[in-house]
Order: C-alpha cells, then sequence, then structure tokens
C-alpha cells in the first residue's frame, strides 16, 4: 500500500514556518512530541468548554463537558 504524503499549511503559516516547525516536531522524541499533544488537546478542550459556558452560563461543569 503506498503512503500518502500531503503537506498541509495552515492559512496563517509561511511555507517557511510550517519547515522550520515540521523540523521541530521530527527532531524531538516520541515522549516530547505526545506531551506536546496532550497539552494542545487539553488546550483546546479548555477553549471549547469555555465557548459552552459562554453560551450557557447555568450548564453545571459535568453538562458543559456532556456538550
Amino acid at each position: 500500500m503506498a503512503t500518502m504524503n500531503i503537506e498541509v499549511i495552515p492559512v496563517d503559516t509561511t511555507p517557511e514556518a510550517a519547515r522550520v516547525q515540521r523540523e521541530i516536531y521530527r527532531r524531538m522524541s516520541p515522549s516530547r512530541r505526545l506531551e506536546l499533544a496532550l497539552q494542545m488537546s487539553d488546550f483546546v478542550r479548555g477553549v471549547v468548554a469555555a465557548g459552552v459556558r459562554s453560551r450557557h452560563p447555568k450548564y453545571s461543569d459535568d453538562q458543559c463537558v456532556l456538550r
């Protein structure tokens, strides 16, 4: 099975900046990349929860998580 090598560059990032960022990620140990991914995941969950809370201020923490 052939692998696909698709390069995705965010619209707010120059190709050179994306290249540098990819190189930084490649140089990280697998455990450091995992740690960073988990931190980013926690951050996104926090942002989403803040959005839910702003739209539904009376929701409990559990209700925010379920939403």
